[in-house]
């Protein structure tokens, strides 16, 4: 029974329209929200309405007093027990008010949630709660859920964050800067000790210390626009490392002057910095790259490449013979010339990369097949692959890149990504649903309705 009662109280279907969590934007399945608690429909018709009452109109829809009541109940399971009664119920209402202006919406849009999509949200959140998906159902029974309303319930929670995906998660963009930066500022706080790659154009004043720092603002402005650096650096700078670009290798912070090292812990990678004037010198800085000492570059290392792809698969009309055919036909033409990202997009049957040239990004080496894997090993960067037996017909693969990655230390980035990818849902996803609601028909209908301060969802 504890652990029923652990699963009813996962969280109450009315906090579902916070965004404070993301897990639902970010995760995929959408069921972080989903309480085993019976919730009643807001629908219905007028006579049940006219018994019942209604709490809230929502453009064509309407929230009744007894789903609000039920919803506040569970609330008050969740500990907020110290909650003025209004203030509480308040709050409520306009999650839930949320939540049907997120059902409303994503009918607008025409999505859906299918059958097997819905079943692979029940195992999920089965799995979740440590549970085959015959003792979830069977869960569901003793918290007198009907199968029909458990299932109702998971739709509308899949639904919800479908549609969040839909429009704040293809607004979340985060940019390896903003990894970089993220990362810099974990380490300051920490009082991570970092070293540097970087490097330098030095100008030495004569008695013209105004013309030199004019002349050096000029070179950053050019590098800042996308001039080489290290050109601008051979032919301009009179330090000891100009023939090198200027170059100055892993350097730790504690053996740089003060100066050097602030301005270097203040670029994110990439990053030019101010004009710095030290002792007799002017100074300009390119941050090329930055390492915790003794810190997360340690650990093992793996091989990734980056690569495109074209699927020729078979079909009713294509036998194998046929595809062999076209997939030879489209290798000797791209050997000839031809674009191997524009006969991707015209060719290729991986509908999920062709739009984009095949392109599949950087992959670990030890997470291809083996075939495959050899046959990439023994590729040069821009050489092509010959045309190999795929899953439902055949293959051709386009070397980009290869590269030795840390492994410690990606996993160190992909966390910060996260976090960062989390904090920005959050932030475009209140916005998204503030317009969500100021541009919805709203009439609410309880007595002693507190509106939150800047309606005030998840909080």
């Amino acid at each position: 029974m504890k652990r029923l009662t652990q699963i009813a109280c996962l969280l109450c279907l009315c906090s579902a329209t916070t965004l404070a969590g993301a897990n639902s934007l970010t995760s995929g399945s959408g069921l972080g929200s989903f309480s085993l608690a019976p919730s009643r429909s807001s629908g219905g018709h007028h006579s049940k309405h006219s018994i019942d009452g209604i709490a809230a109109v929502v453009n064509n829809g309407v929230i009744l007093k007894s789903r609000l009541n039920q919803a506040v109940a569970q609330a008050r399971q969740q500990g907020n027990r110290n909650i003025p009664r209004n203030v509480l119920r308040s709050r409520v209402l306009d999650r839930l008010i949320m939540r049907k202006l997120e059902l409303q919406q994503a009918h607008r849009e025409g999505i859906t949630i299918s059958k097997s999509e819905l079943a692979q949200g029940i195992q999920r959140l089965a799995k979740s709660n440590n549970m085959s998906v015959a003792q979830f159902k069977q869960a569901a029974q003793q918290h007198h859920l009907t199968l029909k309303s458990l299932k109702k319930q998971i739709r509308k929670q899949m639904l919800i964050a479908k549609v969040r995906r839909q429009n704040v998660m293809s607004q979340v963009s985060i940019t390896p800067d903003d990894v970089n930066q993220y990362l810099h500022t974990q380490d300051l706080q920490n009082g991570v000790k970092n070293k540097y790659r970087f490097r330098r154009i030095i100008e030495k004043p004569t008695s013209g210390n105004g013309t030199k720092r004019k002349e050096l603002e000029n070179l950053r402005q050019r590098a800042k626009n996308g001039a080489n650096f290290a050109t601008l650096a051979r032919k301009n700078s009179s330090g000891p490392n100009a023939a090198h670009g200027g170059l100055v290798n892993w350097t730790p912070a504690s053996q740089l002057s003060q100066p050097i090292a602030k301005a270097l812990g203040n670029l994110s990678q990439g990053g030019i910095s101010n004009v710095i004037h030290q002792g007799n010198r002017l100074i300009l800085l390119k941050l090329l790259g930055r390492r915790p000492i003794g810190g997360s570059h340690s650990g093992n290392t793996v091989t990734q490449v980056k690569v495109r792809h074209i699927v020729i698969d078979t079909n009713a009309i294509r036998n194998r013979k046929k595809a062999k055919a076209l997939a030879d036909r489209l290798r000797h033409e791209i050997k000839a010339g031809d674009s191997f990202a524009s006969v991707a997009k015209q060719y290729s049957d991986d509908k999920s990369t062709a739009s984009d040239g095949g392109e599949l990004g950087w992959i670990t080496v030890n997470q291809i097949n083996p075939k495959t894997r050899r046959v990439i090993s023994n590729l040069n960067p821009g050489q092509v692959s010959p045309v190999l037996k795929a899953a439902k017909g055949f293959e051709i693969i386009k070397l980009q890149k290869r590269r030795t990655q840390n492994q410690a230390r990606q996993k160190r980035r992909n966390k910060a990504r996260q976090a960062l990818g989390q904090k920005q849902a959050q932030e475009r996803g209140k916005i998204w649903m503030h317009k969500l609601r100021d541009q919805a028909y709203i009439d609410i209908r309880i007595k002693n309705y507190q509106p939150q301060a800047g309606f005030s969802i998840g909080q």
